[in-house]
């Protein structure tokens, strides 16, 4: 049960009442506003008996210095002095914008200062060592760490096609990443189960069994690797993909893909795919290069997937030059993630993410496909813009 007051009661009184009675104060109170939203606006169009009265209602400042002066606290002729410099001050203010000219700005500051994106050079080959190198990684846990009976022969087989193949989907992703970090460039792939991957696909981060430490081997690879930011992000795609949005804007070295669990769940960040990752360069000269892992239509297996195209046929988004992609083997997904931070461009890219291919044999890769350079022209001609 909760008990109204007026909004008169003192801050002692309603705190008083909540420590003797445990119980909330609800305060009921009512406000109007006396002019309308602008300069034009009059709100007795559409309110015409509610503003009758409240034009007969005298202002807030008049009550309240007659209030000071019934207490004595100031006197009339205070009160008027204080009106008049305040008006003298809005007089003031009015000629000096009124005669202020544009020329006097000479240049605007962009706060804060964005860096520029570093030159170099770009190459997808992965080297036999930087390979056995990442393999290792995910087969030495630190000591007295106990991976899960059912983990680690997963990690084991991951380790092994690494550097004698096949690769399928979810292990394509590891050598991009961990080559990434070897050459100093940090990653940061973060969305609901972005750890684990949504249908185990990743381990990025493995769990303890039986104390719950976790352990994530792409931060094990050498001593000058820079830094692998892997995060389960709360559950709100919204707030989620405009944070990653922000920080690939300021970190245009690191690739910073964010993952949505299922294709239309990305609909809940719509605004921030049209408002600022499409229309940044535009608004604020902001250039982004956010990778979006989206599971495609109805491939993911169930019916709630199969949206995630209309992120990319949005207006917005065709008018942008966004790079979309729908691979169909883990190397040209790998290459497409790399070629974010080291390209020479910065622009944002939609990979499209089948679900029902992380364990096809078809879609498989040998490991030799990892040696040789892989070009990226088709991200050129599948641009939008």
């Amino acid at each position: 049960m909760t008990t109204r007051r007026r909004a008169s009661a003192s801050p002692g009184s309603r705190s008083e009442y909540r420590r003797a009675f445990n119980k909330d104060v609800v305060i009921d109170l009512v406000c109007y506003r006396r002019r309308g939203h602008n300069e034009g606006d009059d709100p007795s169009y559409t309110q015409p008996l509610m503003y009758d009265l409240i034009e007969q209602k005298r202002s807030v400042r008049k009550l309240y210095t007659e209030s000071l002066i019934g207490r004595g606290d100031i006197t009339v002729e205070e009160a008027e002095q204080v009106l008049k410099d305040y008006q003298l001050q809005l007089e003031r203010v009015f000629t000096e914008v009124r005669e202020a000219s544009n020329d006097t700005v000479s240049e605007w500051t962009t706060v804060p200062d964005y860096p520029d994106k570093p030159a170099g050079e770009f190459t997808t080959a992965v080297g036999p060592e930087v390979l056995k190198r990442i393999a290792d990684a995910y087969v030495t846990p630190p000591e007295g760490f106990t991976v899960h009976p059912k983990v680690m022969p997963q990690l084991q087989r991951r380790s092994t096609a690494i550097t004698s193949g096949p690769i399928d989907w979810g292990t394509g992703e590891i050598p991009a990443f961990g080559s990434l970090l070897m050459d100093g460039r940090p990653v940061r792939p973060a969305g609901r189960d972005s750890r684990r991957g949504t249908f185990v696909s990743r381990f990025a981060t493995i769990i303890d069994r039986t104390n719950a430490d976790e352990w994530t081997p792409l931060t094990h690879l050498t001593e000058d690797r820079a830094k692998f930011h892997v995060y389960d992000s709360l559950l709100s795609e919204y707030a989620a993909l405009g944070f990653e949005y922000g920080y690939s804007v300021a970190r245009p070295d690191a690739p910073v893909l964010w993952e949505a669990q299922f294709g239309d769940f990305v609909n809940g960040a719509q605004t921030v795919i049209d408002e600022f990752i499409s229309a940044g360069q535009t608004k604020w000269r902001q250039q982004s290069g956010v990778v979006l892992l989206l599971p495609t239509a109805t491939r993911a297996g169930v019916p709630t997937t199969r949206r995630p195209a209309s992120s990319a046929s949005s207006p917005c988004v065709r008018r942008t030059p966004w790079w979309l992609r729908s691979p169909r083997r883990p190397r040209p997904t790998s290459t497409c993630c790399a070629s974010t931070p080291t390209g020479e461009e910065h622009r944002p890219l939609i990979v499209f993410t089948p679900k029902s291919m992380l364990k096809r044999k078809g879609s498989r890769l040998a490991a030799r496909g990892l040696h040789r350079r892989h070009d990226v022209p088709s991200l050129h001609r599948r641009r939008h813009g």
